[in-house]
């Protein structure tokens, strides 16, 4: 079964490729992105559920909420920003964690740090020295 990534998080893809032989990869079905809607509390960063039959699938939080005022200062907004590619990135290296350690164990942790030397490798090998930008239009024109 290959695992399906939505448009949004297509980027990940290579990335979850190099989490293979460390974590059950075959056991995830579908990989999202969400965006809280404006003015709700942000709680989670990336969520992972488990269906009937064995089919996983992982959420990830692809945006913050940002809050703005007026010029004057009495009115306020919500607007969404793309959050920082290290923020995704290690989001969905402890989710990914979880698929062979499930409780936040210091197992879990490590098993959490040798996703991300893989993932470090990855952005090496694409030689991505800034992780901190919230475009990743570099990944989405190679997924097409």
């Amino acid at each position: 079964m290959k695992t399906q990534f939505y448009k949004t998080v297509k980027w990940l893809e290579p990335f979850f490729q190099k989490a293979k032989g460390l974590v059950p990869l075959h056991k995830v079905h579908i990989v999202k992105g969400f965006v809280i809607p404006l003015g709700k509390i942000e709680c989670i960063d990336g969520q992972m559920t488990k269906y009937e039959g064995g089919k996983i699938v992982i959420t990830l939080r692809t945006h913050n909420q940002i809050q703005r005022a007026n010029q004057n200062g009495t009115n306020t907004s919500y607007i969404h920003k793309r959050r920082m590619i290290c923020d995704i990135l290690l989001t969905f290296a402890h989710e990914l964690a979880h698929l062979k350690e499930w409780e936040h164990t210091p197992e879990h942790w490590e098993l959490e740090c040798k996703i991300i030397r893989r993932f470090i490798s990855e952005l090496k090998r694409r030689d991505i020295k800034d992780v901190t930008t919230r475009r990743i239009v570099e990944y989405r024109e190679e997924s097409k």
